[in-house]
């Protein structure tokens, strides 16, 4: 492991194309020596694509970054891969934590490898696919896709909410398939997805573009700041302007309430903040709220409810097995 830190910058640099030919062949002589290197190099590919490493590699010292983030870390758990994991991602800067998830989700061949990238409750991500498509994902997402595109589709998988600002392809349409089984098609548009499986609704908003949303052998097109939502139950599909902001806001960081209804207020809340709400009262069915919220708490938010609208709340108390914060509204 003596070159650790000369072989780590060139896998990074090898897998952004940032590259000589020269050094592009140690770097494939390197890994063809071992089952060891191979997997080290899989993990770099893919903590790569989860960052813009080529300008992250001209502002950050990899011994610095690691020094620093090495006095966080036990020496008893940096083995192995671990080792390689922790130095690249403190390069990159990918929490440790995401490098494991990128880790145990590698599946696939040589060829074609299938990505996982999982966000936790209350965390959000942006990453960029191989034709150049951002994606940022929401809160307790879940984004499938594959290291590279083939064939005339290019399809990834969602389950959750994910913004998708898709690189352009006439020859080849962008698919988003939820876990239920709906699709949306573009070619290249910017739009938010959104599809937890715990809903009953899936929601498409269309910012530019156009996109097609297909469920089963129902299907409708969209236009720019039009707001798609689908009842998984019924079947219905409803469609209403919108201008984003309410939709697209987290991807900022940013809760952005635009006289929005109540119960739709504690659904984003409640994905934001990882909380369970229970509700004991119908007297604000009725109610929409408009306002906006960045780096507040959960009970400063509320607190700005109960001023405003009279909203009463409070906290349940929480047994030790319990890992999301109940809040009763009465």
């Amino acid at each position: 492991m003596e070159e650790l830190t000369s072989i780590e910058t060139l896998l990074v640099r090898y897998f952004s194309g940032n590259i000589s030919p020269e050094e592009a062949r140690k770097v494939e002589t390197w890994i063809a020596l071992s089952e060891e290197n191979a997997k080290v190099a899989r993990q770099i590919q893919l903590l790569s694509l989860a960052s813009d490493s080529t300008s992250i590699e001209k502002r950050i010292d990899i011994d610095k970054a690691h020094g620093a983030l090495s006095r966080r870390i036990r020496k008893d758990k940096a083995k192995g891969v671990f080792r390689w994991v922790e130095r690249v991602a403190a390069v990159l800067l990918i929490p440790v934590s995401m490098a494991f998830f990128y880790e145990m989700s590698f599946k696939g061949d040589a060829e074609v490898q299938i990505l996982e990238a999982r966000t936790n409750p209350g965390m959000t991500t942006k990453l960029s696919l191989s034709d150049g498509t951002v994606v940022n994902l929401n809160s307790g997402s879940t984004l499938k896709y594959p290291n590279t595109f083939t064939g005339d589709v290019r399809s990834v998988q969602l389950e959750g909410e994910a913004f998708f600002d898709v690189a352009k392809d006439i020859h080849k349409k962008f698919v988003v398939t939820t876990t239920d089984g709906q699709k949306v098609e573009v070619h290249g548009t910017s739009f938010n997805l959104e599809a937890f499986p715990t809903d009953s609704i899936t929601t498409t908003t269309l910012l530019t573009g156009s996109v097609t949303f297909i469920s089963g052998d129902h299907a409708c097109n969209m236009f720019p700041f039009q707001k798609l939502v689908y009842d998984r139950r019924t079947g219905k599909m409803t469609i209403r302007h919108t201008e984003g902001d309410t939709e697209t806001s987290w991807k900022e960081g940013k809760i952005v309430f635009n006289d929005t209804p109540f119960n739709e207020v504690l659904r984003v809340l409640s994905k934001r903040y990882n909380v369970q709400f229970i509700v004991d009262t119908k007297k604000y069915d009725d109610d929409a709220f408009t306002g906006s919220f960045t780096t507040q708490q959960i009970g400063q938010v509320l607190t700005v409810f109960k001023a405003s609208s009279g909203v009463r709340w409070k906290y349940e108390e929480a047994n030790e097995s319990e890992k999301v914060q109940r809040i009763r509204i009465y």
